[in-house]
């Protein structure tokens, strides 16, 4: 039987649970272009990837592509719930973002509309759509968590 997933937290209660061996379990993870199988025997830990991706959109080390606006939803949600769980929803965290650390999300939409990946256009606007919203999100991780960011840098 093979399992696929993206959910890290079902990957990881099959994992602790030993639904699945821990030699049977694998990650698959981009190298620069290049698909890798990696074992992974603990715990597996996206939100480091998502932050990777994230931040070398929005330092211009590598452009967009089809999984960047997920990685940028992630890594706001994970900021929410984990420094801001008593707010209700994600909105209620942009709106906190922007009261109380003066960073406007302008990409909220956008986030919401390619979140599960969409085809990239060729459009330039919306690539530099992609890059405003990765800075965005920094910022709010810069604010709240600025150690996460010397993991990637």
């Amino acid at each position: 039987m093979l399992i696929l997933t993206h959910n890290d937290y079902f990957y990881n209660l099959a994992s602790a649970n030993n639904v699945v061996p821990k030699s049977a379990l694998f990650q698959l993870t981009d190298n620069n272009g290049h698909h890798t199988l990696n074992q992974q025997k603990q715990f597996v830990a996206p939100h480091v990837a998502h932050m990777k991706e994230v931040f070398d959109v929005a330092s211009a080390s590598r452009p967009p592509n089809h999984q960047t606006a997920n990685s940028i939803r992630c890594i706001l949600e994970g900021m929410w719930r984990f420094c801001k769980p008593d707010l209700d929803d994600l909105g209620a965290f942009v709106s906190f973002a922007s009261n109380n650390l003066g960073i406007d999300v302008k990409s909220m939409l956008l986030l919401n509309n390619l979140s599960h990946g969409a085809k990239m256009y060729s459009d330039a606007t919306f690539e530099t759509d992609i890059v405003v919203a990765a800075k965005e999100v920094l910022m709010i991780v810069e604010k709240l968590a600025p150690g996460q960011l010397k993991k990637v840098a």
